[in-house]
């Protein structure tokens, strides 16, 4: 009986050590497993960080090219309404001296001359 029971104790104390072998190498791959996991993680931290700075890089120079051609797009609109308002002005004064007649002599340009400056014909 006493050599069943010392047999019992000598098995128990392998299973247990084995056991804690086993817990031991758990715990083991379980830290690698996190220390890997860690890494991953700050790789991608690192690589997000980068093509969020990417993006935001390009979202500045997209906005000030937006902005440059706004200001380009606000001048030419400017300048457009510059030239109508001349083109305007000049059909008005050609039409007003193709209704008058030249007096005295004058040449339709200087008719027209006289239209545009605003003074009155006899």
């Amino acid at each position: 009986m006493e050599r069943i029971d010392q047999e019992a104790a000598k098995r128990e104390a392998e299973t247990r050590a084995l056991m804690e072998r086993i817990d031991r190498e758990a715990a083991k791959r379980e830290q690698r497993i996190d220390r890997e996991a860690a890494k991953r993680e700050q790789l991608f931290e690192r690589e997000a960080a980068k093509r969020e700075e990417g993006v935001r890089a390009m979202m500045d120079q997209s906005g000030r090219k937006f902005e440059a051609l706004q200001r380009r797009s606000d001048e030419l609109y400017r300048q457009s309404a510059e030239v109508t308002a001349r083109v305007a002005h000049n059909e008005a004064v050609l039409e007003k001296a193709s209704e008058s007649t030249p007096a005295r002599g004058e040449t339709e340009a200087v008719a027209a001359h006289d239209v545009s400056v605003g003074r009155s014909r006899e």
